[in-house]
C-alpha cells in the first residue's frame, strides 16, 4: 500500500483511499477486525496495533491485537489505558515521547511514540484504535491525521457491520415470525377439519358401536374367536371416537384427561391392534423388546396408543416386500427440553428394514399435511404424534438412511409414583 513516511500529500491520499477499498472488502467481523489493525501498522509502520472495541458506549473490549511476541504485559496495560483516554475523552492521542508525560505510569521501556484514534460514526462511540513504535522515530501530526482518517474508515466499516448483523438477526426474527403464521394457519385450517370430521363420522360411528353392542349382547353363544373380533372391532371403534374427540384440542400443549399408567400395557395392546396390518401388509415380522422394569409416565392413555399405532402401521406400510418391525422400550437418564435437568425418561422406538426416508421429507416430517410417500397419506399422522409427545413433555425424532429403514425415537419423562 505505501509508507505513509516521506510520502507528499497525494500520496498520502492515495494510500488513504487504498486503505478504505481493502477495510470495506471484508465481510466477516474477526477478518475485518485483523485487516483494521495490519493495515495500521503496515502504512504507519508501527510495530504494536490494537483495537479496542465497545458494545454499549461505557466499556471497552480488547479484540485483536498485532504485536511482536516479546511485548511485555506492560505493553497490554499501557494500550489499554491509552485507549480507554482515547475512548472517554473521544479526542485521538499523540504521544511522541510517552516517558516525558508525567500523567501516564508504568511506560513501557521500549514504547519511544505512540497514538491513538477514536472510532467514531455519526456519534456513537465504537472503540479505539491504538499503534506505537519502539524505534527512535516518533510519530507526528501528519501521522496523527492519517490515524484518525483509517480510525474513521474503520469505524465505517464496523458500523456497517454491525448494521448487516442486526440485518440478519431481523431476517431470521421474520423468518420464524413466518412459520409461526403459517403453522398458526395450519392449525386453523386443522380446527375446520377436525370440526368436519367429527360432525361426518359421529352418527355413524355411534351406529357401528351401537350395533356391535347389540349382536354380543342378543345373539346366542358366539365361537371365542369371532368375539375377539367383535371385541377388537368396538375398541378400533372407540379409538376412532377419541381420535375425533382428540382433534379438538390439538391446539393445545397439554393433554386433559391425565393419569398415572404403565407403558407396557399401552405398547402390548398397539402392538396387538398393529399386528395384522403390519403382518398382512407384507408379511413382515412384528418385533418386540420391551424392558420389564419400565418407569411409569402421565399421559392420555387413548393418545398414547394413537401414537404407537400409528408409527407402527406406518413402518408396516414401508415395508412393501417383507422385512421387520421393530418396537422396543428401555429406561433411560435423558436432558428434556420441559425440564431444566437429566431426569428419568423412557425412551420408546420404532424402526422397520424398509426404503428409508429422503433427508428432504425428514426435515418436515412432522409438519401437518407433509407425508413420507404412501399414496393414501393425508400428513396428518406424525404431526399428531408430534403434538401428543410435545404435550406430554417429551420428545419425537426420527434417523433414517435411504435404503436402510428408517426410527423414530420417543423420549418420555418418567413420573415417580410418590410425585403423582
Amino acid at each position: 500500500l505505501g509508507k505513509v513516511r516521506g510520502s507528499d500529500a497525494g500520496e498520502r491520499l492515495l494510500i488513504l483511499f487504498q486503505v478504505t477499498r481493502a477495510i470495506n472488502e471484508m465481510t466477516n467481523a474477526q477478518e475485518l477486525f485483523e485487516r483494521i489493525v495490519a493495515l495500521t501498522a503496515d502504512v504507519l509502520e508501527g510495530d504494536g496495533s490494537v483495537i479496542m472495541l465497545s458494545q454499549d458506549e461505557t466499556t471497552l473490549e480488547h479484540r485483536y491485537i498485532l504485536s511482536a511476541d516479546d511485548r511485555s504485559d506492560d505493553f497490554h496495560i499501557f494500550a489499554n489505558k491509552l485507549a480507554l483516554l482515547t475512548f472517554e475523552g473521544n479526542e485521538p492521542l499523540l504521544l511522541s515521547d510517552p516517558k516525558a508525560d508525567t500523567t501516564l505510569e508504568k511506560v513501557p521501556s521500549d514504547v519511544k511514540s505512540a497514538m491513538c484514534a477514536p472510532l467514531t460514526h455519526r456519534g456513537q462511540r465504537l472503540g479505539a484504535l491504538y499503534i506505537d513504535r519502539r524505534e527512535d522515530m516518533p510519530f507526528n501530526s501528519g501521522d496523527l491525521q492519517m490515524l484518525v482518517a483509517i480510525a474513521e474508515q474503520a469505524a465505517l466499516a464496523l458500523a456497517n457491520r454491525r448494521l448487516y448483523d442486526d440485518l440478519i438477526k431481523s431476517a431470521e426474527k421474520i423468518e420464524k415470525q413466518q412459520d409461526a403464521l403459517i403453522r398458526s394457519e395450519k392449525l386453523a385450517a386443522m380446527g375446520l377439519l377436525s370440526a368436519g370430521v367429527a360432525h361426518d363420522i359421529k352418527n355413524p360411528l355411534c351406529v357401528i358401536s351401537g350395533s356391535l353392542e347389540v349382536f354380543l349382547n342378543r345373539v346366542g353363544p358366539l365361537d371365542e374367536k369371532l368375539r375377539s373380533y367383535i371385541k377388537k372391532a368396538q375398541s378400533a371403534a372407540d379409538r376412532i371416537g377419541s381420535t375425533v374427540h382428540g382433534l379438538l384440542g390439538f391446539g393445545r400443549q397439554k393433554s386433559q384427561n391425565l393419569e398415572l399408567f404403565d407403558i407396557r400395557e399401552l405398547i402390548n395392546q398397539a402392538v396387538e391392534l398393529s399386528r395384522t396390518t403390519v403382518q398382512g401388509t407384507s408379511g413382515a415380522e412384528l418385533a418386540t423388546l420391551i424392558a420389564s422394569d419400565l418407569h411409569p409416565i402421565v399421559g392420555d392413555r387413548h393418545n398414547v396408543v394413537q401414537v404407537l399405532l400409528n408409527l407402527l402401521i406406518n413402518a408396516g406400510e414401508a415395508l412393501e416386500a417383507g422385512g421387520t418391525v421393530t418396537i422396543t422400550a428401555t429406561n433411560e437418564k435423558r436432558q428434556l427440553p420441559a425440564f431444566p435437568d437429566e431426569r428419568d425418561c423412557i425412551m420408546i422406538t420404532v424402526s422397520d428394514t424398509g426404503p428409508g426416508i429422503p433427508a428432504d421429507i425428514q426435515e418436515k416430517v412432522f409438519e401437518p399435511f407433509v407425508t413420507t410417500g404412501k399414496e393414501k397419506g393425508t400428513g396428518l399422522g406424525l404431526w399428531i404424534a408430534h403434538t401428543i409427545i410435545e404435550g406430554m413433555d417429551g420428545t419425537i425424532e426420527l434417523t433414517s438412511q435411504v435404503g436402510e429403514g428408517a426410527t423414530f425415537e420417543i423420549v418420555l419423562p418418567a413420573r415417580p409414583l410418590k410425585d403423582y
